[in-house]
């Protein structure tokens, strides 16, 4: 015996929580951040060897961020996940770089403000985790049910 959940509640449910909006801006102003941080290392303090891949590796961390943070604003499937996993991975990112730097003689306030930054966006990301996750399952039953929530 299964029970069929009530469409006003899960349409209640797929809309975006005040929680979640934060967590989605954090995480895509994390990326901006971590973009602006490619474009510095890639200009700035012209890397040797395995450094030149940090500007692709921001690049990458920072465009990710910014996907995922809009799909968390979409409360997508799975978005929640990946913004977590990105902002974990631009707080290492950014501090790694910024003592990397700093051994070079170079201040990168940027690197410096994107640690504290990705952690906040990392636990505000944490917090979206269950209310995005329900707003998927409850739009996968409105669907089943034939109301398309178009988003």
């Amino acid at each position: 015996m299964t029970l069929q959940a009530d469409p006003v509640d899960d349409i209640a449910v797929i809309i975006p929580s005040r929680t979640v909006k934060v967590a989605a801006a954090l995480t895509m102003l994390s990326g901006v951040v971590t973009l602006g941080l490619a474009v510095q290392a890639s200009t700035l303090l012209n890397p040797i060897g395995v450094y030149r891949l940090s500007p692709l590796v921001f690049a990458a961390l920072g465009l990710g961020a910014l996907v995922s943070g809009a799909r968390v604003s979409r409360m997508r499937a799975g978005s929640a996940h990946w913004s977590v996993a990105l902002a974990a991975l631009m707080a290492l990112a950014g501090l790694t770089w910024f003592v990397l730097a700093l051994k070079s003689g170079v201040l990168l306030v940027m690197a410096l403000a994107l640690a504290p930054l990705a952690l906040v966006a990392f636990v505000a990301s944490l917090l979206s985790l269950a209310p995005v996750e329900r707003a998927a399952a409850a739009r996968k039953r409105l669907r089943e049910q034939g109301l398309d929530s178009g988003l």
